[in-house]
């Protein structure tokens, strides 16, 4: 799984760093979890409703993204995962969908859903404290209640993950990306045999 870069989008709690850490057990990837860049700010000031507490975050993302783009190995995989809401994709779908397209990555989008009781049983999980994550349960309602962001593209996949284990979840995200790199596989293989005048490359 060279040059790949999944996305592993969804409320807090549902369980994205704990999913991404099952797909590195399995394949070479770089995680790339939204607070481990964050927390920058998040460790120095717990006033998120101040106005420039988002402003400062999407600053420090902004320059991880773009030496990502510069300085990273172009064969190179990286997890990324992150909360995004109903009105983000500009901010925080976009870049790092932007960020596959320049390093010419395979892009795979991964919108992971809970049931509001089973996410509110995970997010209360104290190992959050760790990470400076929120164990309020009623995070999960606030961000339901601002609706799932608006994604398309064509390897998107949709996964509930209520009744899955980490190790489960994450089988189910490695074997999509291996039928989207087959199939995309598969159709350059059809299109260079043709502009080949049919010969078998």
């Amino acid at each position: 799984m060279k040059n790949t870069i999944i996305y592993l989008i969804g409320g807090p709690g549902v369980g994205k760093q704990t999913i991404a850490k099952e797909i590195q057990k399995k394949q070479s990837f770089t995680l790339v979890d939204n607070h481990s860049y964050t927390n920058a700010i998040f460790s120095i000031s717990k006033n998120y409703s101040h106005p420039k507490h988002e402003e400062y975050r999407l600053k420090v993302r902004n320059i991880v993204l773009e030496a990502m783009g510069e300085i990273c190995p172009k064969g190179e995989s990286f997890i990324f995962t992150n909360v995004i809401s109903l009105g983000e994709e500009t901010s925080y779908y976009k870049p790092v969908e932007n960020l596959a397209n320049t390093r010419r990555s395979l892009f795979i989008p991964v919108m992971l859903l809970c049931e509001m009781k089973e996410n509110q049983k995970r997010i209360a999980n104290p190992f959050r404290k760790k990470f400076l994550k929120t164990i309020n349960p009623e995070a999960v309602q606030q961000i339901a209640n601002l609706g799932l962001p608006e994604i398309e593209h064509p390897n998107l996949l949709r996964l509930d993950v209520t009744k899955l284990s980490a190790a489960e979840a994450a089988l189910q995200i490695i074997t999509h990306v291996n039928h989207i790199r087959k199939k995309q596989n598969g159709y350059y293989s059809k299109f260079s045999t043709k502009a080949n005048g049919g010969a078998n490359l």
